[in-house]
């Protein structure tokens, strides 16, 4: 979904195109050791280190295999490795500076630790910084994502500049980006000391402060100002929202008249309802009370039915609440996640959104920061219902994917919390659509649809994001409408913006969302002709992408999730690597400029590159079957009857299953005595 009001950025933060040790990375300091040597030979096996190109601070670590480091629990084992090797990665490691957050596993037997950084001994957090760290079943080192910043230890942590003054500052700074007329409408959540890195400097403290903004023309705002001198460091929105998507009125225009939908509510005090869904996660959906656009409200009715607040926008207010729902169920069914932030929080969505007045074809998720629990979602009304020439197709944005892609921005901002700019936005960006697009295919939507995102968000058809071609146009008689889909077409951007997307976090987040369609289904990039043949299929692709997203560091490149997912993959899915490999080289994350990065795990395998139209006997229905049955490579939950290698009919596994097979090299399927075809889950 489309993210429009990223107001102004003075930062100037890097591009974050990361590179390995040893290629191309630019000089690095006289003192820095060669790491990857050190590891080799403390542990005999080769490892790959990956470097930010501006700061040449560690971002990415993995061995070949995985291998032991230490022993005891993962958190005293991270803890002890990062001490070791602390002259190469500028961090003590010690609990004054590292702090675990996070200790869990996930079902394929990985053991992850999440640090957070500290000026040592004092509260004041490192800014965008946090350290992943994931082990095997065995407790063997998998791979690592640092955040250490060289300077960390040397930040005086007592401000010049007080919090009442800051305060002040901020507010003036914030009535004036911001289009407010007086202080009523800033509601200031958070004044906190950080440690802010900056490009090629050491770190400085800084005064982060954000606000909760009723009105005006920003959604949560954050100013970063400077703790000695006063000076602003930075402004900028940090609310990620949709763009030109919507669906639920559908029924009162007459065009589906089986636009029904059952919907959670509950009674309320005055012997009438109310749109609230009581359980282990509570879902509201609300409305901004008459007068006063800052007050939201919970919707009300005194006969069941007639849920309708706005007068000439009806039905928002059953599919918000019908569809964030099924969002929430989804991430509970699909990961057994307890609500978008994981701790159980409230979910509001808001309906009639007056925020963004010259912004109708939107919704937006507000972050709340990462440690407050529950979720708000704003939506607006579209431009349909518009008189005059600014009227439009856009209708309000609740469809199912919208509700699950805006969901999805308080998973990220609750576990990795990447920045909104250049990559590790564009990864952002694309988390939300393939959790969009995953909960579509469980929806049993055709692969087809489930990968166009926002395709009932326009009355003329028009979808936002095409996940299986993101180079097309979505709008035909929109040529910007297409995304980048392969890496040698990502624009040069080093300093992001609101004119720029932020460094094009929508359109460069077509380059991860191929990789993933690639991953799921398979098929041939069009532009670099690599084919996947070895498709994880849906449920695999989408577990292995939640499982790497959650733990990557807050300034994660593709480069760096690409290496996760290797890793990961090595460790827990074996016989996933070559889908993995390949359709990340298909989008030119891995081969080309970046050859010396990939991992020694992938180094020698061959991915297909064929030009079109030749097709190779395997990407046939039949593959290499010619009388009896297989299973289709790229549509995993289906099969074909074979006669003379020709496919004659087909069956299907029923549910979420996939055709089973041998191997990724033998696409033989089998009969069980029923008739059906043998799935496997």
């Amino acid at each position: 979904m489309h993210v429009s009001r990223i107001r102004r950025l003075f930062l100037s933060a890097p591009l974050l195109v990361a590179c390995a040790t040893g290629a191309g990375c630019g000089s690095e300091p006289d003192t820095a050791p060669d790491l990857a040597a050190r590891l080799e030979e403390d542990t005999g096996v080769s490892w790959t280190v990956v470097r930010d190109p501006s700061s040449h601070e560690v971002t990415f670590m993995a061995p070949a295999r995985a291998v032991k480091v230490g022993d005891g629990p993962p958190e005293d084992v991270a803890r002890a490795f990062f001490i070791k090797y602390r002259d190469a990665l500028h961090g003590t490691g010690s609990p004054l500076e590292l702090r675990a957050q996070v200790r869990d596993a996930d079902p394929n037997g990985a053991s992850h630790v999440r640090f957070l950084h500290f000026v040592p001994g004092t509260e004041i957090a490192v800014h965008e910084a946090a350290t992943t760290v994931t082990f095997n079943a065995t407790g063997e080192f998998v791979y690592a994502m640092p955040s250490f910043r060289e300077g960390v230890g040397a930040v005086d942590p007592k401000p010049t500049v007080s919090e009442t003054e800051v305060g002040a500052r901020a507010n003036a700074l914030a009535l004036r980006e911001c289009a407010l007329s007086d202080e009523a409408s800033l509601k200031v959540r958070n004044i906190e000391l950080i440690a802010l890195p900056r490009d090629g400097r050491a770190p400085t403290l800084a005064w982060r402060v954000d606000w909760r903004i009723e009105g005006g023309s920003c959604a949560a705002p954050e100013a970063l100002i400077d703790a000695t001198t006063g000076d602003t460091l930075g402004f900028r929105e940090t609310a990620e929202r949709v763009l030109d998507q919507a669906t639920g009125v559908w029924f009162h225009h007459g065009n589906d008249p089986n636009d029904r939908k059952w919907i959670d509510v509950s009674p309320d005090d005055q012997g009438g309802w109310v749109l609230v869904k009581n359980g282990t996660v509570k879902v509201s959906t609300q409305t901004h009370a008459p007068g006063w656009a800052g007050l939201r409200r919970d919707i009300h009715t005194k006969t069941l039915g007639s849920w309708t607040s706005s007068a000439s926008v009806r039905g928002a207010e059953v599919d918000a609440h019908h569809n964030m729902v099924r969002a929430v169920t989804f991430f509970e069914e699909a990961f057994k996640l307890k609500g978008p932030d994981g701790m159980g929080g409230p979910v509001a969505v808001v309906v009639h959104s007056p925020d963004f007045p010259n912004d109708d074809c939107n919704a937006y998720f507000t972050p709340a920061g990462k440690l407050a629990k529950g979720t708000l979602i704003r939506v607006l009304d579209g431009n349909f219902f518009k008189v005059g020439k600014q009227a439009g197709t856009c209708l309000p944005l609740t469809s199912f994917d919208v509700m699950v892609h805006e969901a999805s921005h308080s998973v990220t901002e609750h576990t990795s919390s990447l920045v909104y700019r250049q990559e590790p936005g564009a990864l952002n960006e694309s988390f939300s659509d393939v959790m969009a697009a995953y909960a579509a295919h469980r929806a049993l939507e055709s692969d087809e649809d489930a990968f166009k995102i926002g395709k009932r968000g326009d009355l003329t058809g028009i979808v936002f994001r095409n996940m299986l071609d993101p180079s097309l146009p979505t709008n035909p008689n929109n040529p910007q409408s297409a995304s980048v889909a392969h890496v040698s077409n990502m624009p040069a951007c080093a300093t992001p913006t609101a004119g720029n997307d932020m460094c094009g976090v929508h359109r460069n987040s077509g380059i991860p969302n191929r990789a993933f369609s690639l991953m799921a289904v398979g098929g041939q990039h069009a532009q670099s002709k690599v084919w996947v043949r070895d498709a994880l299929g849906w449920q695999r692709a989408s577990e292995l992408w939640y499982r790497t997203h959650i733990r990557l560091s807050p300034t994660a490149n593709f480069l760096a999730m690409a290496n996760a997912q290797v890793a990961y993959a090595v460790q827990f899915m074996p016989d996933a690597l070559a889908g993995v490999a390949c359709a990340w080289r298909a989008v030119g994350v891995f081969g080309g400029a970046n050859t010396n990065a990939e991992p020694a795990a992938i180094t020698s395998l061959t991915c297909p590159s064929l030009a079109a139209p030749s097709t190779p006997s395997w990407l046939e229905p039949c593959g290499n079957v010619k009388d009896g049955f297989a299973c289709n490579p790229f549509l995993s939950f289906s099969g074909h009857q074979c006669v003379g290698g020709q496919a004659k009919s087909t069956l299907t596994c029923a549910g979420l299953q996939r055709c089973k097979h041998p191997s990724s090299s033998d696409w033989t399927a089998t009969l069980a005595p029923d008739g059906t075809l043998v799935c496997e889950n």
